[in-house]
């Protein structure tokens, strides 16, 4: 049976962190961390089919709701000034999170601006470095070139999916990345940001049933 409880994080100025915590495996030792995009929340369905996936094969999984949009001020920020307040909070978080948590494996799974704000963590050494890690890369948005270049330069375990009609979708970029990961690499033809095909719905559902699959083939899977 899934179990379901909420942890107390607070960000910059103690706002709270909304979040929740699920567990199906007693003890177990794998946590996947989910950072949503502004617009595709961890009920979307492809990060609410992932997440049974994961529970179904021991994982424990923890969703952070930043929820950027909901703060006037940020909205307002230059680019640096953004990536400062998304700094200060990501190091406060993560002390939160390290005397809560306790697990020998992550993946970390973030969307469009979730990237943005999992790179900071990463390029500033806050994501468990002294444990087995993995990251998902699902649409970067912004910080697409800077991501693609440190996960590259680094050797970092990764999987990185992008639709070919995304409008952060670079060919460059995606051409270096697919040569050069340390992991695995999907583009969705014709899939746009929310991996939709425009207004056609059912075009939509099997983007997302396409990148589920390739996620449940890969994430752990070495390469």
């Amino acid at each position: 049976m899934v179990k379901e409880k909420y942890l107390k994080l607070t960000g910059n100025n103690d706002r709270v962190i909304h979040n929740t915590f699920w567990t199906q495996q007693e003890n177990s030792s794998k946590l996947a961390i989910l950072f949503p995009g502004l617009r595709y929340p961890t009920e979307a369905p492809l990060f609410h089919f992932l997440k049974l996936h994961l529970l179904s094969n021991g994982w424990s999984v923890l969703s952070l709701e930043y929820r950027y949009n909901e703060i006037d001020s940020i909205q307002n920020f230059k680019e640096s000034d953004c990536k400062d307040y998304i700094l200060s909070e990501a190091k406060i978080i993560q002390k939160q999170l390290e005397s809560q948590l306790d697990f020998d494996q992550y993946c970390f799974v973030g969307k469009s601006i979730g990237t943005s704000v999992l790179f900071t963590m990463l390029e500033n050494n806050l994501t468990f470095v002294d444990k087995v890690c993995q990251f998902v890369w699902l649409t970067p948005a912004g910080l697409n070139k800077e991501i693609s270049e440190y996960i590259i330069a680094n050797k970092i375990s990764s999987i990185y999916i992008i639709g070919d009609a995304d409008p952060f979708f670079n060919e460059d970029i995606v051409s270096n990345i697919e040569k050069n990961i340390t992991g695995y690499c999907l583009i969705v033809p014709k899939a746009g940001h929310l991996f939709n095909e425009g207004e056609d719905l059912m075009k939509t559902m099997d983007n997302t049933k396409e990148v589920i699959k390739f996620l449940a083939k890969n994430i752990s899977k070495k390469k």
